[in-house]
């Protein structure tokens, strides 16, 4: 049996976009490479090091691990922030905010990637 972890956020009055992970997992996680996102616990570990995120840090980065190698497009990206921080531009700084926290070099990301004009992809 599956639960929605309630992150359910309308966008621009689509469908709520909700975050499925199954029942027995009471704190879900996410593995690539490196990387380990423990998602209730709002906690990223890179290299055994761990770093706090935000609630949306933590949803971003979710979906992003866990469609690694391929892009999520930008619409989507946004149906997981919060009514609040839907406005134009938002999830940028929450994308840039999350890269200031694993990335080695702001100016050529590895991790998240921006794919001009579709979106976002998560590389270990």
């Amino acid at each position: 049996m599956l639960r929605a972890v309630e992150r359910a956020y309308r966008v621009h009055g689509a469908l709520p976009l909700v975050l499925v992970v199954p029942q027995a997992e009471a704190n879900p996680q996410v593995r690539c490479g490196r990387f380990e996102l423990r998602v209730m616990e709002n906690v990223l570990t890179v290299d055994e090091r761990p770093i706090a995120l935000t609630q949306s840090e933590s949803d971003l980065l979710y979906v992003l691990m866990s469609r690694a190698d391929d892009v999520v497009p930008f619409r989507e990206m946004r149906g997981y922030l919060r009514p609040a921080k839907t406005k134009k531009g938002s999830l940028a700084v929450h994308i840039h905010a999350l890269r200031r926290k694993i990335e080695s070099d702001l100016s050529r990301p590895r991790h998240i990637v921006t794919i001009r004009l579709r979106g976002y992809t998560f590389r270990p």
